[in-house]
């Protein structure tokens, strides 16, 4: 078993428990998926397991099973007439951690997507700075609300001027943005 695959057991609420030639992974019963703790309104607790509510003395035993993996070989041990459902539970958090693991790295094949995208972005972003550079505010302006108009998301006076003011803040905060494509570039 590797590491990471210990660590998210572990925030599963497994412990590690290492002796002489012995590692394991214990788990105490009502941290298993399949196993429910109920206070009863005379204080004492009952378990529910899969849905199915125990007595006290089938509560007991299963809140007192050991449980634990052998990190050896990987074998689940439990010591209790309820091992078949408990070892059940087990087997659900190795399966969500393994989940979570294949997970971990579709997001990590899907960050590098979006980290491809965002470099086109802000070359995009970049490229567009330097040509209102180039072109000057008021030919911006023109050629924005030309567009915009042709396309029909741009139809009122309202809306003009508005378009007009966002092109004289990109054009006065051209250094800033510049910078700060710069810093995300970085990854500062």
């Amino acid at each position: 078993m590797t590491n990471e695959k210990i660590k998210a057991l572990e925030n599963k609420g497994f412990k590690r428990w290492t002796k002489g030639d012995k590692d394991r992974l214990y788990i105490k019963a009502w941290n298993l998926p399949n196993v429910k703790t109920i206070w009863k309104k005379n204080g004492k607790k009952c378990v529910e397991i899969n849905g199915e509510e125990l007595s006290y003395t089938k509560s007991s035993e299963v809140n007192y099973t050991s449980i634990y993996i052998d990190l050896a070989d990987d074998s689940i041990h439990v010591d209790s007439s309820f091992a078949d459902v408990l070892t059940e539970g087990v087997e659900m958090l190795l399966n969500s951690v393994s989940t979570t693991e294949q997970t971990a790295e579709e997001t990590k094949e899907e960050t590098t997507e979006v980290s491809h995208d965002i470099q086109k972005a802000f070359d995009v972003l970049n490229f567009g700075l330097v040509e209102l550079d180039k072109i000057g505010t008021e030919t911006a302006k023109k050629w924005y609300s030309y567009l915009l108009n042709e396309s029909g998301k741009l139809r009122t006076e309202k809306d003009i001027a508005r378009q007009n003011k966002m092109i004289e803040i990109i054009i006065s905060q051209k250094d800033k943005v510049k910078k700060m494509i710069e810093l995300a570039k970085s990854g500062k």
